[in-house]
């Protein structure tokens, strides 16, 4: 049995292969106004850095409102959803592990609440998360440790009492930030980025073996 009674991860890349589908969404919409958006700046502004559509638009001086560019691109995002989405490898052994552990489960994720809804139902983890967090849920985004506090929170359980997972920085700093442990590992868009501040980095989620959590110090 695992000290950890509760299990909180993110979304995009961690739990779904869903960040390819953000950028060609972004992409799209900063393009339709002339802007450029590249996959490398979108890893280093969105991901690593937590810059958003308002950034692109001011940065690149794009005569559109930001409001109108969000809609456009959680529309686009909600149409390239319905073609599919994978869930990341590893992760339903994980899932089934906690489940079959009364291990408490929680999203906390960078999206929308709406997009989360919109993925897990897509990805057939619905089930599992019936607590979820999104940007919109909270007044502070991550690297702040509000998300991952208020998911402990919901869940009943105290911090140390959490284990996170995680493929950015900014998120393995808010897990550090409140005081979690943090599981990494990286997605085909932050392969390479710097998560050595997790505690346990593994190449994959699918390398991910319920003797990890025993070497919990």
């Amino acid at each position: 049995m695992t000290a950890f009674q509760a299990f909180i991860f993110d979304l995009d890349g961690t739990l779904v292969d869903s960040e390819a589908l953000h950028f060609e969404a972004y992409h799209e919409v900063i393009e339709k106004y002339g802007g450029t958006l590249s996959r490398e700046e979108f890893i280093e502004w969105w991901l690593i850095k937590a810059k958003g559509m308002r950034w692109a638009i001011e940065s690149q001086k794009l005569v559109v409102d930001a409001a109108v560019a969000k809609l456009e691109k959680a529309q686009r995002f909600q149409t390239f959803l319905k073609e599919g989405v994978s869930v990341m490898p590893g992760v339903k052994k994980i899932l089934d592990f906690a489940k079959r552990e009364n291990i408490s489960l929680a999203v906390a994720s960078g999206s929308r609440l709406e997009e989360v809804d919109a993925v897990l139902r897509a990805s057939g983890l619905a089930e599992y998360f019936p607590v979820r967090f999104g940007l919109d849920s909270v007044k502070q985004n991550k690297p702040d440790p509000e998300m991952f506090l208020a998911a402990a929170k919901q869940l009943g359980v105290t911090p140390d009492e959490c284990l996170v997972f995680e493929n950015t920085p900014m998120g393995i700093e808010a897990a550090r930030a409140a005081k979690m442990k943090c599981i990494a590992a990286p997605s085909r868009f932050t392969m390479g980025v710097d998560l050595s501040g997790a505690d346990v980095l593994l190449r994959s989620l699918n390398e991910w073996t319920p003797e990890i959590l025993r070497s919990r110090t």
